[in-house]
């Protein structure tokens, strides 16, 4: 549509642009840029309409725990997994949510690199500890 008015705009200067007066030149200049920021309005004003939309979408929210924990009788190790332990929130889609549940373990992996090189027994583990749903 745009290439069009442009094509028909540029058609109409070449043809009668020897035929307006000065004024009348200005006057056109001053239409087509008026109905260019029209057009510039409408579609600024349409992606305001398509993020207000994604805004009032719901967002699904997970919060993982993620910690260590090692294979050890000292208990400052023990300790010192549960105070490193962190918490962060992701989105996820909709399946996702749904399919997993608060308490859920995602992965408790060995952690083969510090078994080979530092002779430590212990595994990651990930865990869903809560969800929520944002509107």
């Amino acid at each position: 549509m745009k290439k069009l008015l442009l094509g028909f705009t540029l058609i109409s200067v070449l043809t009668l642009g020897g035929c307006m007066s000065q004024d009348e030149k200005e006057n056109y200049k001053i239409k087509e840029e008026t109905n260019q920021l029209i057009d510039q309005k409408s579609e600024l004003e349409q992606s305001i309409k398509s993020l207000e939309e994604a805004n009032d979408k719901e967002r699904y929210i997970i919060t993982l725990q993620i910690k260590q924990t090692h294979f050890s009788l000292d208990i400052s190790e023990h300790m010192k997994d549960e105070t490193n332990k962190t918490k962060i929130q992701i989105p996820v889609d909709k399946a996702f949510y749904d399919k997993v549940d608060e308490g859920d373990v995602l992965d408790d992996s060995f952690r083969s690199g510090s078994f080979f090189f530092k002779g430590s027994i212990g595994s990651w583990e990930i865990k869903v500890v809560e969800k929520e749903i944002l509107k």
